[in-house]
């Protein structure tokens, strides 16, 4: 953030501000600002630069008055005894006014279809994670309705086989391997000479 965006800042907030110790800090900042920006204009010889730093040293004196108008009157306005009971009505009003900005964003989206289009798909993505099992009651885990892996069986006698068995343990028959392109990897059909997804040749 620049100096000049920073003090614009410091004086945007200032108009708002009542809290005493808030308005010294911001004074504090931009009498800094102000020291080191007259210091720097004094040894600066380049005419552009120049001209930048007073445009920036014209601007904390500017910040400057704000601030010492605000914090006067701030001081002025806690000698009044309702003074407290009026800061938090304040509070309470900018409070509701938010609240209300946050309902009419809300029913304006409701009306323009974009918060149910955002509710679909959100709804779609959870929905499709955890399926609703019959008869209406509560889903499980995700984990309890994965599919367990296929069994393995024999194309001879039907025998179970075990993962990775070269042979049937009952009548011996040899258990057919998938074989796959050594070049993109895809499973092939047995006899195939070759690859129908990248085209080469098989061994």
């Amino acid at each position: 953030m620049s100096l000049q965006d920073e003090l614009s800042e410091i004086a945007s907030k200032t108009e708002e501000c009542d809290d005493l110790e808030v308005l010294t800090q911001y004074q504090k900042r931009c009498e800094v600002i102000l020291t080191n920006v007259t210091k720097t204009l004094a040894a600066e010889q380049d005419p552009e630069l120049r001209e930048h730093l007073q445009e920036i040293e014209e601007q904390a004196k500017e910040t400057q008055r704000t601030l010492k108008q605000r914090l006067a009157e701030v001081k002025i306005a806690r000698l009044d005894p309702d003074y407290e009971q009026r800061k938090a009505q304040k509070q309470r009003e900018e409070q509701s006014k938010r609240r209300q900005e946050m309902e009419d964003a809300q029913k304006l989206l409701s009306r323009s279809g974009l918060g149910g289009v955002l509710g679909g798909i959100f709804g779609a993505a959870v929905g499709a994670s955890v399926p609703a099992p019959a008869g209406g009651e509560a889903a499980g885990p995700a984990s309890d309705t994965t599919a367990a892996p296929a069994v393995l069986k024999c194309a001879q006698c039907g025998a179970e086989l075990k993962p990775g068995a070269k042979f049937c343990p009952e009548c011996g028959t040899p258990v057919p391997r998938e074989k796959h392109c050594p070049n993109c990897g895809v499973k092939l059909a047995p006899g195939v000479k070759f690859c129908p997804e990248c085209g080469s040749k098989q061994v």
